[in-house]
């Protein structure tokens, strides 16, 4: 089965928030497995990548923005006020409607990826 590598870009922050986590205000690292969206980006089993580092798509699922923002963490931000104010940063003129119903995408990371996406022929020369 061929695998389905799709463009998904995030701001260099949340980007971080994938692969590095972020320091809660508690002390913990947490990491973004979420990311919400307007229109579906990929489905289930879908890859992509972030700081040459692979995710694969494991759920995509509606939601209401409210929800997303109640699940902050898994978004990658320390409160649900931060996910909010990122929010209408993001989209200034909708701005954030608690009843909006959003495309979340869930995401793991998948380590044997890049094997796959860069695989050559043993036959090839180097």
């Amino acid at each position: 089965m061929m695998t389905n590598f799709i463009d998904m870009p995030f701001a260099p922050d949340m980007a971080e928030a994938i692969v590095y986590g972020v320091e809660m205000l508690d002390g913990r690292k947490v990491f973004k497995r979420w990311t919400a969206r307007y229109k579906p980006k990929g489905r289930p089993g879908d890859i992509f990548d972030v700081l040459h580092h692979c995710f694969k798509i494991v759920r995509v699922f509606r939601a209401r923005l409210s929800e997303v923002a109640d699940n902050y963490e898994l978004e990658g931000f320390r409160s649900r006020e931060e996910f909010v104010e990122r929010w209408k940063k993001i989209h200034p003129k909708r701005g954030f409607r608690p009843d909006d119903i959003v495309w979340v995408h869930e995401f793991e990371p998948e380590y044997n990826a890049r094997i796959e996406r860069f695989r050559y022929e043993e036959s090839e020369e180097i």
